[in-house]
């Protein structure tokens, strides 16, 4: 699944999707109870570990379980002061009447929405209306300009460069895990990364990134840093970034 976790110097923070596993659907009582939350083998610890007690901003970028999957158990462990969805995610019952549980307040994203981090903000370029199934970001901090790309597929990136036919980025959060429908060569062609980041799990179910698409990426020069061999990326820094790998 994906989680991105962002804080400034000031302490604001935005956490961009929570994670989560596909729901394997049955009615097996043992079955059930085999599913864990990844969140609380993961991402709920390292927050604890860094001092992180209340999440400013949750962006759910889109309603799927390997993005949004593991809320309920994020919103246990840290106060949610507010929360992003997209329109399309109105029409998903399962994951409203996850929201309803919250008792936080619920922002449905519209085209100009800016969210306050490191001395300027996340801009909303997707998810505004019905048709757009996932809400993709865009910041420049520290002159490095940012692209998450959400669970994007082929077709929402067409109208992406169509809208903003002078994008370019520098670090490119992957759309759909590297999915073969995604990233396409003209999409990559246009945005010119260079750093791509692939959130996806070892050994998974649907054999995330395809072959194909880390070879689209090779026709670039890009380096590509992939969580399953590599581990979680981390930038940090004060006046630019430096990388480094957290396994």
């Amino acid at each position: 699944g994906d989680s991105i976790f962002l804080r400034d110097w000031k302490g604001k923070n935005v956490l961009i999707d929570v994670g989560g596993r596909e729901e394997i659907r049955t009615k097996e009582a043992w079955q059930k109870r085999a599913i864990s939350s990844n969140a609380e083998k993961t991402l709920i610890p390292y927050l604890k570990s860094r001092g992180v007690d209340t999440i400013d901003t949750l962006v759910l970028t889109n309603p799927n379980p390997d993005y949004a999957g593991d809320v309920l158990g994020v919103a246990k462990k840290f106060a949610i002061k507010k929360i992003y969805i997209s329109r399309s995610s109105l029409s998903n019952a399962d994951f409203l009447e996850k929201l309803r549980k919250l008792n936080t307040f619920i922002h449905v994203v519209k085209q100009g929405d800016k969210l306050p981090i490191f001395d300027h903000h996340l801009q909303v370029l997707s998810g505004v209306s019905k048709n757009d199934h996932s809400i993709v970001l865009y910041g420049q901090f520290f002159r490095t300009r940012f692209l998450f790309a959400s669970d994007l597929k082929e077709e929402g990136e067409a109208k992406l460069m169509q809208h903003y036919p002078k994008l370019k980025t520098d670090v490119l959060k992957v759309g759909q895990h590297g999915a073969k429908d995604s990233s396409s060569s003209k999409f990559l062609q246009q945005i010119e990364p260079t750093v791509a980041l692939i959130s996806v799990e070892k050994n998974n179910q649907s054999k995330q990134p395809s072959q194909d698409t880390i070879e689209r990426f090779a026709q670039l020069p890009a380096k590509v840093y992939r969580t399953d061999e590599q581990g979680a990326v981390k930038f940090s820094g004060w006046t630019n970034w430096r990388l480094e790998m957290v396994k």
